[in-house]
């Protein structure tokens, strides 16, 4: 984003739209990543040759995965994906997408040995924790670590002992963050909304009503939880519901993205007309 200055001088971000890519800008993007991986780490991925590339970059006719890939973020995304022989997706969507990038980056950071005494699921949690914390309260898109509260490292418990300064520092070395001159950020504005997203799905919030965190909402966010019911049938009614019960007990505001995204649940709504 872009720093701009309010009236009453607080720091926000203005969002500037780039051209996405076209078919060829997709195609000639993931073809020049994975001939650049084949050309400089052979050892890592022995496997990718012409023929793996004109595969994966055959993949992009399918108009789903091209639709997908138009933005630059996301063709990023799916070429380092593609580096996976074992990688393809289930429902082309961007929650899947983001989701399999996460677990994909958080898998690898996992096999290294300095890495053992954080659990993977443990390093995704702190993840949701700390864009939940960042997203609530930042004025600008980066941060110290001095600045996260130790309750977003508490979420974690090593599988040996740590010191909460070596434990924080481990979590953001292996996390998907960027460092520029000791300054922290996800690296796009998406990261951060699909982490607050799994929060909402995975986390119960601490002393906050379901009412009260709907306010952070946004569309993004939404759309993220809206791709996550509609990939999970059993567990995504089972949330639905949970909500809407949730609300009935609560006071206060409750977002209207919150409400449509309930309100456009076919399996919920005809549970509750039955």
């Amino acid at each position: 984003g872009q720093e701009i200055e309010t009236e009453d001088n607080k720091p926000t971000f203005g969002e500037i739209d780039l051209r996405g890519f076209s078919d060829e800008d997709v195609q000639k993007y993931v073809r020049g990543y994975l001939n650049y991986q084949r050309r400089v780490n052979p050892r890592e991925f022995p496997y990718i040759d012409a023929e793996y590339i004109k595969k994966r970059v055959a993949s992009l006719a399918d108009k789903r995965v091209n639709m997908l890939a138009r933005r630059p973020v996301h063709a990023q995304m799916l070429s380092r994906l593609f580096t996976d022989k074992n990688f393809k997706l289930e429902t082309v969507t961007e929650y899947e997408l983001y989701d399999k990038f996460v677990r994909f980056m958080a898998s690898r950071e996992q096999r290294k040995p300095a890495r053992g005494a954080i659990a993977l699921e443990d390093r995704i949690r702190f993840e949701r924790h700390l864009a939940w914390w960042h997203w609530k309260s930042a004025r600008t898109n980066h941060f110290r670590a001095a600045d996260i509260p130790s309750m977003v490292t508490r979420v974690v418990t090593p599988q040996r002992p740590l010191s909460q300064t070596n434990l924080q520092r481990d979590l953001l070395a292996g996390s998907i963050l960027e460092i520029t001159a000791g300054e922290f950020r996800f690296p796009h504005r998406s990261f951060t909304e699909f982490f607050v997203a799994e929060y909402f799905l995975h986390e119960k919030g601490r002393d906050e009503s379901l009412a009260a965190r709907s306010r952070y909402l946004n569309p993004e966010i939404a759309s993220f939880l809206a791709q996550w019911r509609l990939k999970h049938e059993a567990d995504g009614i089972k949330t639905m519901r949970g909500w809407y019960e949730e609300l009935g007990t609560q006071r206060g505001a409750v977002s209207p993205l919150l409400i449509d995204l309930l309100s456009a649940d076919r399996e919920l709504q005809d549970e509750l007309a039955s």
